[in-house]
């Protein structure tokens, strides 16, 4: 039986862009650890884009 005691790794909140390469993602062991950071990259990835401007008829 699994524990449910069991934290997570501490994860940074704040993602750094070398952490969110393809390569320094995969080479994350634990697969909780890894969604979380993927999915905070992705986040970092968003805020990033620039705004596209609105279309104006």
């Amino acid at each position: 039986m699994k524990s449910f005691t069991r934290q997570p790794p501490q994860i940074p909140s704040k993602p750094v862009a070398a952490n969110c390469t393809p390569e320094a993602i995969k080479q994350v062991a634990d697969a909780l650890e890894r969604s979380i950071l993927s999915a905070n990259c992705a986040k970092l990835d968003a805020s990033n884009k620039p705004k596209s401007a609105p279309i104006a008829n």
